[in-house]
């Protein structure tokens, strides 16, 4: 999978979820939903929020460890492909 495969599969995983328990629905439409419907920002919002971190640096909004950050950073340097996540969300 490319590293844009990778992230259409995030966009549509977020799309797709319920709202977090976490986070109000004014900032889940605002802060998530919003920039992901837009064609001109959707790939840049999808890797911000991969790497978006709450007060104790963990990602904010995914179940996934610094390690698979570290690939994710490194994949879209490269540009190469990316072995399949498995659902989270």
């Amino acid at each position: 999978m490319s590293y844009v495969g990778f992230l259409v599969v995030i966009k549509e995983r977020i799309l797709s979820s319920e709202r977090p328990n976490s986070i109000t629905e004014g900032q889940w439409e605002k802060d998530v939903l919003k920039d992901l419907r837009n064609d001109d920002k959707w790939e840049e919002h999808t890797y911000n929020l991969l790497n978006k971190r709450n007060s104790e640096s963990k990602s904010k909004y995914f179940l996934v460890n610094a390690h698979l950050l570290s690939d994710i950073d490194y994949f879209k340097r490269r540009g190469v492909m990316i072995a399949p996540l498995q659902k989270t969300l």
